[in-house]
């Protein structure tokens, strides 16, 4: 079932999939009760996430109902444990962000290239697009959080979150043919991570390989 704030525009979508469709707005909690009315589970799909995150995963926790989004923006992700991580443990709630292409996907590649390996060295994850072209939305969502960051980048390593000024490492990975070798590009909103110790941490720089995963026996 689409939710969203524009009528004409939810009522174009539903009509193409023969779904019914619900007017909701952030700023209107009790919008937001009724478009979750019966559902069970919500994907956020509207960015800004720094915007919208906070009040569609109060609507699901007084709906008891599972909440994930497709958020790249760094910050409101790291928002959503920061605020969220005890409601959901007190409660038993489902709260998942992060959880499509920028995210959710190479969290599941590495444990699948894992498999049953208790830890890994270092983990590489680059993709290949034919072609890219971001809404309005997520243009909104990089800006906000550039806009956030400050001129900073951020890193990942040592079980904590690092604020950089200097530049991001660069290497070249081996896409297979057609693409070929290519030096990968990071997009706005995506943080960059360092290998720490510790649990289930990808670090050190030896061992076998495996499609861009290694570790040490």
């Amino acid at each position: 079932m689409p939710s969203g704030r524009d009528a004409r525009a939810l009522e174009e979508l539903a009509g193409e999939h023969g779904l019914r469709a619900r007017v909701a707005s952030v700023d209107d909690p009790a919008s937001l009760d009724r478009a979750l009315a019966g559902t069970v589970a919500v994907i956020n799909c509207a960015g800004p996430f720094a915007s919208t995150t906070g009040p569609v995963i109060d609507a699901a926790l007084r709906a008891k109902i599972p909440y994930l989004d497709v958020a790249a923006e760094i910050e409101a992700n790291l928002d959503t444990f920061a605020h969220y991580r005890e409601r959901a443990r007190e409660s038993g709630a489902v709260i998942v962000p992060a959880m499509a292409f920028f995210g959710g996907l190479g969290d599941l590649l590495a444990t699948a290239a894992m498999g049953d390996w208790a830890e890994a060295d270092e983990a590489h994850i680059a993709y290949a697009l034919s072609s890219w072209h971001p809404t309005t939305g997520t243009r909104l969502s990089g800006a906000v959080s550039r806009e956030r960051r400050g001129g900073h980048r951020l890193r990942y390593g040592g079980g904590r979150w690092e604020r950089r000024t200097d530049a991001a490492p660069t290497l070249e990975w081996a896409f297979p043919e057609p693409v070929g070798p290519r030096p990968p590009h990071t997009p706005p909103g995506t943080p960059a991570r360092r290998a720490g110790p510790g649990p289930g941490a990808f670090r050190s720089t030896a061992g076998r390989n495996a499609g861009g995963l290694r570790s040490t026996p």
